[in-house]
């Protein structure tokens, strides 16, 4: 006689692979321009994508050596994730997360942070420097501003191109004062630094933009002034370039710091203070 039995499932041992939807492992993956993370709470249909871009030629060494480490931090913290979600219940695990994510990552984090801060810091001096004014003579500068003050716009629109480094430092002198198109005043930054090295009152672009001797002339001196333009837009370029950089890297860090908060079921604010305070 076969007697019949019940068949029960055994109770699940924490030690067991939890069942999908208890805790949702995040997720690193590459798509060519750098490291896509993402993470998704339960019960939530709408994954959080987070985006670490790779180093560009642009970044200071220290930003590109930085971002690379965190990037393997963050990677190497999600494999770690993974594997103690294994044995580890499944409401716990949003704390385990923070606990592997901040031992991982805090230093790399920090890193990144300070390098972003220093390349900012650098690019905003550069322009600064680079665009500073010279001292014009105080008779002079009182008689152009006088002039300027006496002018309509139209004016001075009209006029800028034909001016020289005095009157040009004069008018970004008297900016506050002045009222012109915001994207204007670039242009005349721009006019200033070019004018300035070629009347001899700023000596940046003597050095790359002198005159080689030719066939056509073998006496040339001077500064060329095709190339000290070409090189005054390169380099205010490469300044746009920089505080660009610096603001999609840290519109980058805000995002992951959210995408790993959602791992961590932590708001991005704590996920900040567990990465860098």
């Amino acid at each position: 006689m076969t007697m019949q039995t019940n068949q029960f499932a055994p109770p699940r041992a924490f030690n067991n692979p939890p069942p999908v939807g208890e805790y949702l492992v995040p997720v690193v993956r590459g798509n060519g321009q750098g490291t896509v993370i993402s993470a998704q709470r339960v019960g939530d249909d709408n994954p959080a994508f987070g985006f670490l871009p790779f180093p560009e030629d642009r970044d200071s060494e220290n930003l590109k050596s930085h971002l690379d480490t965190l990037k393997n931090t963050i990677g190497i913290s999600t494999v770690a994730i993974a594997n103690k979600a294994k044995d580890v219940h499944p409401q716990r695990m949003p704390e385990t997360a923070l606990q592997i994510i901040a031992t991982n990552c805090r230093r790399s984090f920090k890193d990144t942070v300070a390098a972003l801060q220093a390349m900012k810091r650098h690019a905003i001096t550069g322009r600064k420097e680079f665009v500073d004014l010279h001292i014009v003579n105080p008779s002079i500068a009182s008689a152009i501003s006088a002039r300027f003050v006496a002018m309509d716009q139209p004016a001075i629109l009209q006029t800028i191109a034909t001016m020289g480094a005095d009157q040009l430092a004069v008018l970004l002198s008297m900016r506050g004062l002045i009222s012109l198109p915001t994207e204007l005043w670039r242009d005349v930054q721009i006019r200033y630094v070019i004018q300035a090295n070629l009347s001899g009152e700023r000596s940046d672009g003597i050095g790359i933009a002198a005159k080689q001797p030719s066939l056509d002339e073998p006496a040339a001196i001077g500064i060329d002034e095709n190339v000290v333009a070409e090189w005054v837009e390169a380099r205010m370029k490469f300044f746009d370039q920089q505080e660009s950089r610096v603001d999609d890297v840290a519109a980058s860090l805000k995002n992951i710091c959210a995408v790993l908060a959602v791992a961590c079921d932590k708001s991005p604010d704590s996920m900040w203070v567990a990465l860098h305070e």
